[in-house]
């Protein structure tokens, strides 16, 4: 419970007394008025005192790669997304925010993002969190059945962060057929997160990736801004913000894919995503064994 004394006409208010461990802000009390009363001090408008009131936006975590501040000057930097977006999105470490994400300002010449609503709704509650990550790929030539492609995402946590074991394994992924494989740059987990930020969701974008052929040292690729802002907004709006709502949020839903249609179609392609699928693409195929029974070529022969 909170140190007090009974305030008399005056306001007996010793404001050197600090407050303990019963309240949440451990800070001296405000000197009182004439009356007994005392108003609270003014938030300045940029503390992180302002910004948590105002709004509790996606928090960056600890081990990030790439910070708050950093992740706004990529989205500023950026020539696929709509300007009127940039002044929109602030950040003060750890954690980025909308300026209003109530009353977002869309100008009224332009036709709203089909992802608007779904982009904003992540913004407006304290659960989600963000973190970079490191994609490992490895691709071995397999048998008559195909070549055994796997993915693996280990996102950089925090002292004290854990993935639950069921979590873990839907990060995951093998494939057995070259046409079956999409690279996914991002991934959303809307539970199986342990954060010592207390904050029960996370979303993982890989700013790393190495990729294995055959065997071989991993090779490494560094994602360009334009990949990472563009898996950005992907995450937030195709997944988080989904399941903030309560609507379905994973590929194949048909509204999902519409809004993740219109992202692409914003940022372009990657170039090193298509870089390191064409190098599977070329392993693939030039160690792809012959099926049983073909008449194998003599040197020489066409």
């Amino acid at each position: 419970m909170a140190l007090w004394k009974t305030t008399g006409p005056e306001g007996l208010h010793k404001d050197t007394q600090p407050i303990d461990d019963g309240t949440l802000a451990r800070l001296f009390s405000p000197a009182p008025g004439p009356t007994g009363l005392y108003t609270l001090p003014k938030v300045p408008s940029n503390s992180a005192q302002s910004v948590a009131q105002s709004t509790f936006g996606i928090r960056i975590n600890d081990a990030s790669k790439i910070s708050a501040d950093d992740w706004v000057k990529k989205i500023n930097s950026s020539d696929g997304l709509d300007d009127y977006f940039k002044p929109q999105i602030q950040s003060k470490d750890p954690m980025i925010f909308l300026k209003n994400p109530k009353k977002f300002i869309v100008p009224k010449n332009v036709i709203e993002k089909v992802w608007l609503t779904d982009w904003l709704s992540a913004f407006t509650g304290g659960d989600w969190e963000m973190t970079t990550g490191f994609l490992d790929i490895s691709v071995d030539k397999g048998d008559a059945k195909g070549p055994v492609i796997t993915f693996v995402h280990t996102p950089d946590l925090s002292s004290g962060d854990t993935i639950d074991g069921f979590t873990q394994h839907t990060m995951t992924g093998t494939f057995r057929s070259l046409p079956d494989v999409a690279i996914e740059m991002g991934i959303t987990l809307p539970d199986g997160a342990t954060l010592a930020s207390k904050r029960k969701k996370l979303i993982v974008i890989a700013s790393r990736i190495a990729l294995s052929l055959g065997g071989k040292s991993a090779k490494p690729f560094v994602l360009d801004d334009t990949e990472l802002v563009s898996t950005w907004f992907h995450e937030i709006a195709c997944h988080a913000g989904e399941n903030t709502e309560g609507i379905p949020d994973i590929h194949g839903n048909a509204h999902v894919e519409l809004c993740a249609k219109d992202i692409d179609a914003m940022f372009g392609p990657s170039k090193v995503v298509r870089q390191v699928f064409a190098e599977i693409d070329n392993f693939v195929k030039s160690s792809t064994p012959a099926k049983p029974g073909a008449p194998s070529k003599k040197p020489g022969s066409p």
